[in-house]
């Protein structure tokens, strides 16, 4: 879920403060709000055969073994905001109402996920996969 804290100054000068929250809608979250129920289970803490069959399972049904839940990290890069998880592409989010934009896969150019900790160097995006690493700009 991402928290936002606005501060605005009225036209009399008196500080306005407001408070938003929103989860990012992800595919998952989507597809969970649709059915009303959850239908990914954490995994952490179980039994490895259940982790695995879980997954196994989570790909015939949904093609993808895990929720794409986007809650680990927020990041800012080419004046864009995005939130991030390890398991999926960042999700692009409009810092004004906390909307979700969308996945965002740099056009096209990097079809996997992202590290959940990117790196901002003089307004250049570094992220690391498994494979390999790429600078955004």
């Amino acid at each position: 879920m991402l928290h936002a804290v606005y501060f605005d100054k009225s036209t009399v000068g008196e500080w306005m403060i407001s408070y938003l929250n929103k989860y990012v809608n992800s595919d998952t979250i989507e597809l969970e709000r649709q059915k009303s129920e959850v239908e990914f289970i954490p995994a952490a803490g179980a039994q490895p055969y259940a982790i695995l069959a879980a997954f196994v399972l989570y790909m015939l049904r949904f093609g993808k073994p895990v929720k794409d839940s986007a809650n680990t990290s927020i990041f800012k890069v080419a004046g864009r905001a995005f939130a991030i998880s390890e398991n999926h592409q960042p999700y692009e989010i409009n810092v004004t109402n906390l909307d979700t934009i969308g996945p965002y896969d740099i056009d096209g150019s990097w079809g996997r996920p992202f590290t959940s900790h990117p790196k901002v160097n003089n307004d250049n995006l570094i992220t690391i996969s498994e494979k390999d690493a790429l600078m955004f700009d």
